[in-house]
């Protein structure tokens, strides 16, 4: 079984640097290419509040694809942004599956690294399905990078 995906990533809705135009383009490009999956891996907004959360989800929801998996980034969890995320896209970490692949999609902002392996594992398991790791940032705990 193919799956098609698209990955975005970045889209900092809001953000100096967004352009408007530049999302109307990618709306037809993605929906013209009909995927079954449409995967967001992190900072959907520029600051993490909630008038960028909704032109987010406006974005979003315009994308025509069957499944949606969406994952914060830190741009999306300064103040109240884990909250606002969880609000309009459920959980952080997530799992799509079909009869060919498994994405699993892991909320490398507030890293748990023992909550991530265990969420990792749950979603994979043992199986001959193509495996899909999404996530924002690389998955190196904060102590190790700054420490």
């Amino acid at each position: 079984m193919s799956t098609k995906i698209v990955h975005l990533s970045d889209l900092h809705v809001a953000g100096h640097d967004f352009v408007p135009e530049w999302s109307e383009a990618r709306v037809s490009q993605v929906s013209s290419a009909r995927p079954d999956l449409v995967v967001v891996t992190g900072d959907l907004t520029h600051t993490g509040r909630w008038r960028e959360y909704e032109q987010a989800r406006d974005f979003l929801r315009r994308l025509q694809t069957r499944v949606l998996l969406v994952v914060p980034g830190n741009h999306d969890t300064t103040d109240f942004g884990p909250a606002l995320f969880a609000e309009m896209f459920g959980s952080c970490s997530s799992r799509y599956e079909n009869d060919g692949v498994i994405v699993c999609g892991v909320d490398s902002t507030r890293l748990d690294v023992t909550r991530a392996r265990k969420h990792v594992a749950q979603c994979f398991g043992p199986n001959d399905r193509v495996h899909v790791l999404a996530l924002h940032h690389h998955p190196v705990p904060r102590e190790r990078v700054v420490g």
